[in-house]
């Protein structure tokens, strides 16, 4: 539910907080999931934005590889954080402003599904489809074709 997932996402930016050896004794949990989320809500509401939706084996590993860490001065070099961002959790949390990723990318399952549902109408994913790609992987005969 809603208040879960704002307790979990506390839970990261406390762990965060304290590797970075910031002071968590009076933290409240569901209290800063609410204050990432609407800082969140400000940061994605500011100005144009591409929403895309991605599917396939992997996928979520795969595109977090490629973006880097979400702190971006923690990303590894080549990545798209890496190479676009500067920011540190430390700035934003000093100026009360979300950090400044560049992109986006659901961490799991269950939050690419509840992601989904705030970016598009159902109407608006292409969910019927099968792409070359995908008939290689898995349709089992593909290798096996008659060679006339």
């Amino acid at each position: 539910d809603e208040e879960s997932y704002l307790i979990e996402t506390g839970e990261k930016a406390k762990k965060g907080a304290e590797a970075r050896g910031e002071d968590v004794k009076n933290w409240n949990s569901l209290e800063r999931g609410k204050i990432i989320r609407q800082r969140n809500i400000d940061y994605l509401t500011c100005g144009p934005i591409l929403a895309m939706v991605l599917e396939g084996l992997g996928v979520i590993t795969q595109v977090r590889k490629v973006l880097g860490s979400a702190s971006p001065a923690d990303s590894d070099i080549g990545t798209i954080r890496d190479d676009y961002s500067l920011d540190t959790y430390t700035l934003a949390d000093y100026i009360s402003r979300s950090t400044r990723t560049m992109l986006h990318a659901s961490d799991s399952v269950e939050n690419a599904e509840r992601e989904l549902k705030i970016w598009f109408k159902e109407s608006e994913l292409c969910n019927n489809y099968e792409t070359g790609v995908e008939k290689i992987f898995y349709d089992e005969g593909w290798d096996h074709l008659d060679k006339k």
